[in-house]
């Protein structure tokens, strides 16, 4: 036995061989990524904290809170740059309007990815609706807790992309806002969160949105229409409905042309902001965040 073990170890040793002792099987360690804008959640806290200071990059603000989506495809033929987009692939887009309960009420697909989400919304049927007063929407009311003010139209949400119009709300532009203004942005950034997760659980559900589609515009479109149909059926399943009363549509989009607001529309806008300060419309942690 003895002459067996040495010539073993003469073998390895002309081999240049070594025999290391067996590792205690464990678990690995298992390194998970934060995005840095949450890396300040324990001083921070909460969502409207963290994002005051997502809003200090203009640029990545914009890209977080986009009200519509790219999809990405494979480069048509005989297209030239149609599809494609400002991040320098093609695509097509994914315009929505978005209620409380993450649903999507209006899609529009299939928009060239070269096209500003403003001009998508003028092309599609819903902002040439908009544009034209046609959406038959609900009849002016009060707002909750000021019947005794002057009614208000029912309004869609947009970004500063928008122009200011009766029925479609934009902020303010972010520059020497005094107090009662900076709190409507606050309360309009809050309301087109529902967007950007409405989008969010729409990805998360279908990792088509996660890789390039080798399809035609054709079929992507299609695709696309069927994933919103699906998601809707599968949020009306897990949903509890909300009250008539909060059920407030929200709507998507970004940048086009001038935004010459008519006087009307901003009157509606002023409406808005004021019963945002006040206490009838004021939410308690509004003016600590600002």
């Amino acid at each position: 036995m003895l002459t067996q073990c040495r010539v073993l170890a003469l073998v390895l040793a002309l081999d240049g061989g070594v025999v290391e002792p067996r590792r205690k099987k464990g678990r690995t360690r298992r390194s998970v990524w934060v995005h840095e804008i949450l890396g300040a959640r324990k001083q921070l806290s909460e969502y409207h904290r963290l994002v005051q200071e997502l809003k200090l990059d203009v640029s990545r603000f914009k890209e977080y809170f986009r009200m519509s989506r790219h999809v990405a495809i494979q480069a048509p033929s005989s297209t030239g740059s149609m599809y494609y987009n400002y991040k320098g692939s093609f695509s097509i887009v994914l315009l929505a309007v978005v209620d409380a309960r993450y649903l999507f009420r209006i899609v529009d697909v299939g928009a060239y990815g070269k096209s500003s989400d403003g001009g998508t919304l003028y092309a599609s049927d819903f902002g040439k609706a908009l544009h034209q007063g046609g959406l038959d929407l609900p009849e002016d009311a009060p707002l909750p807790g000021a019947e005794d003010l002057q009614p208000v139209p029912h309004v869609f949400v947009g970004d500063e992309a928008f122009p200011l119009k009766k029925n479609l709300l934009r902020p303010y532009p972010e520059n020497h806002l005094d107090r009662e203004k900076r709190v409507f942005n606050y309360r309009l950034s809050r309301a087109m969160r529902m967007v950007e997760c409405t989008f969010g659980i729409l990805a998360a559900q279908w990792r088509l949105y996660h890789r390039v589609l080798g399809v035609s515009p054709k079929v992507a479109d299609a695709v696309v229409k069927a994933t919103c149909i699906l998601h809707n059926f599968l949020q009306e399943e897990s949903c509890v409905p909300l009250p008539l009363a909060q059920q407030l549509a929200m709507q998507p989009i970004q940048r086009v042309g001038s935004n010459n607001a008519s006087r009307e529309a901003l009157e509606i806008r002023q409406r808005y902001t004021s019963y945002f300060s006040s206490p009838a419309g004021e939410v308690a942690w509004q003016h600590s965040v600002l």
